[in-house]
């Protein structure tokens, strides 16, 4: 009879990801083991100090990146016709070139002086090389969205996972040359180019099939009809990324670039096998929400099956990871990084609800509340900000721990809001 409910409560799973799915989250899984297998050798080629000073720099970089397009990526999803996929994808890139130009002129012409208030003094020999990071990882995303509305889950998974083992080794290559946060630096750029250089068959193939270019008229269409992606989702995407990035520059500024350090190594152990799995159902979530509210007006089945799905991947894997993570950390990666470690268990509470909630929030794009979504994540930041100014300038002995534990408990409930409205907004019709 227990086993009879239980296959009762999988059946929706599989639902929720066809064949075609299965392999291109395989291929996700598989990449999720590389930072666990590599980070013990990585932990010990670099320091706390270079730890840091990668994040701030990715943190920058990120926060770039989100703005790069404009948001106007997401149209490549919500376009129905051939034609309007391909305006969206050119405009997309047309955005990103232009406003990472516009970045690298800022770079050179801000003085040094005013970048070190801001960021510290041990990011700004690496600040004239952020712009190549940013303009790579905007194409990089526009790309991976024309081959996700495509279909091209082989090419994707494939994708991954050279990518995966590509910017490890480097990772690994260069530290042991020691070129300290430079090393970290050098393996992302590498590992995007590559990427990159992968996708570009196909993707050129797409935009310029039978040499056939888009009108200006059919351009200025679909500016226009899309042009809510602008005016509110470009925005909260630029929230949520200062949001995501609130803990890594604010730890920088109250706490310095080391227990940056710890803070990172925490993060990625327990974020980056995750951002796999949530990443990539993400991508699965999108194609078939937007494919089921074109054709029955809601998505309330997709949502509910994908719902299903990270509650039962929250309790099998995100759950234990946060219990046992704290107490492996010093036998695995030394008495140094032993603080992160406990920075884990500190960010409990977030690490669940974001990760249930992440793939799911795609419903407010599919259901134009490009407005609602900016409310949120406006209230997200607000919150973030909240935590730390709050516990920076109380007079608690351990701050960091209390910091990123009370900025976990508020946000969690900020995050559990989210969900419940995506419920609503998943039975909505168009």
């Amino acid at each position: 009879m227990i086993k009879r409910q239980f296959l009762r409560l999988i059946s929706p799973l599989k639902s929720a990801i066809e064949k075609k799915h299965r392999n291109f989250v395989a291929s996700s899984a598989l990449i999720q083991l590389l930072p666990l297998i590599t980070a013990p050798i990585i932990a010990r080629l670099y320091s706390p100090y270079d730890f840091g000073i990668y994040a701030v720099y990715y943190a920058i970089a990120i926060i770039i990146s989100s703005i790069s397009t404009l948001a106007f990526h997401n149209a490549i999803l919500t376009e129905k016709r051939h034609s309007s996929i391909k305006i969206a994808t050119l405009i997309s890139l047309m955005f990103s070139l232009i406003i990472n130009s516009v970045f690298f002129l800022s770079v050179i012409l801000i003085e040094d002086s005013y970048l070190s208030i801001l960021l510290g003094d041990g990011i700004i020999p690496y600040v004239g090389i952020l712009p190549i990071t940013t303009f790579l990882a905007s194409s990089y995303l526009i790309l991976y969205t024309l081959a996700i509305r495509c279909e091209y889950y082989s090419l994707l998974g494939s994708n991954k996972i050279i990518l995966g083992i590509s910017t490890m080794s480097l990772q690994i290559l260069i530290g042991i040359i020691g070129f300290g946060a430079a090393g970290f630096i050098a393996a992302n750029i590498i590992g995007y180019s590559i990427a990159i250089f992968l996708m570009l068959r196909v993707s050129f193939n797409i935009l310029f099939e039978a040499s056939v270019f888009p009108k200006w008229s059919q351009t200025i269409f679909v500016l226009i009809k899309n042009r809510k992606l602008v005016y509110y989702t470009m925005p909260s995407n630029l929230i949520n990324t200062l949001t995501t990035q609130v803990p890594e520059l604010m730890i920088n500024k109250l706490f310095g670039a080391e227990a940056v350090g710890q803070y990172s190594l925490a993060n990625r152990m327990i974020n980056m096998p995750l951002s796999f799995i949530s990443s990539s159902v993400q991508d699965i979530f999108r194609q078939k929400s937007s494919r089921e509210t074109q054709d029955t007006g809601n998505c309330s089945s997709t949502f509910d099956s994908f719902l299903l799905l990270m509650i039962c991947l929250s309790v099998l894997l995100v759950i234990p990871l946060v219990i046992v993570m704290p107490y492996i950390f010093p036998i695995i990666f030394g008495n140094k990084w032993q603080e992160s470690g406990l920075l884990i268990q500190a960010m409990s509470f977030l690490i669940v609800t974001r990760f249930i909630s992440s793939p799911l929030s795609y419903v407010w794009i599919v259901k134009r509340k490009e407005a609602h979504d900016l409310l949120w994540q406006t209230g997200l930041f607000a919150i973030s900000i909240i935590s730390f100014v709050i516990t920076a300038y109380s007079e608690l002995v351990d701050k960091l721990y209390f910091t990123l534990f009370l900025y976990s408990c508020l946000s969690s409930l900020w995050y559990i809001f989210c969900i419940t409205v995506s419920f609503r907004f998943s039975r909505q019709r168009s």
